[in-house]
Formats: C-alpha cells, structure tokens, sequence
C-alpha cells in the first residue's frame, strides 16, 4: 500500500506527515500552493506543489506515483474554492457537474 497527503493549511498536515513516518510509512504529498505549510517538503518521500485547480494533475501525480490510499489534512478556504478559480479541464467538468456550486456540494 502506498500512500498519498493532499496538504491543506494549518499544522494538521504536518501531524499526518509525523506521525506517517513515525509509523514507517512513507508518503508522497500532493501541497497546495498558498495553502500548504513549507514543512511538509522535508517530511515527504516526494512533494509536489500544485493550485488548486489542478485536478487534472493531482490524479496524474498520484497514479504515477503508485499510490493507493490517499487523505487530506488541514483546511481549504471556501473563497479559494469560488474565486477566481482558473480550473483545468477535469475540474471544471467535475463543477459543472455538480447541482449546487457551493462548499456543501
């Protein structure tokens, strides 16, 4: 099994990415860019940073990475989600999609 840590802000990814390694495992993290904490570089096996809006790349990272089981840690702001939003192609047809536009959908 292989394991992968999308990042969001706050300390709560960098406690994921501890106690992983505490455990033996090691993680491939997928940061958001203006979202993540630096910290989470040095405790990765690999780190990737990508916006938000790359859908389309956080899968292709993963795959390619071999990873079975992913989580996320830490926080995304609701106003990230729905402002100025530049999606790549997979997002925005995932939002389009979607019922409801809001950060309950």
């Amino acid at each position: 099994m292989k394991y992968g840590l999308i990042a969001g802000s706050s300390r709560f990814p960098v406690l994921a990415l501890e106690e992983a390694r505490r455990l033996g495992h090691e993680v491939v993290v997928v940061a958001l860019k203006d979202h993540a904490p630096p910290e989470v570089e040095s405790l990765a096996a690999r780190c990737y940073w990508i916006t938000i809006a790359e859908l389309g790349r956080l899968i292709e990272i993963l795959k390619s990475e071999g990873v079975t089981e992913v989580i996320m840690a830490g926080q995304v702001k609701h106003v990230s989600l729905f402002s100025s939003l530049k999606p790549d192609w997979r997002l925005f047809r995932v939002l389009m999609s979607l019922e409801e536009r809001n950060t309950d959908a």
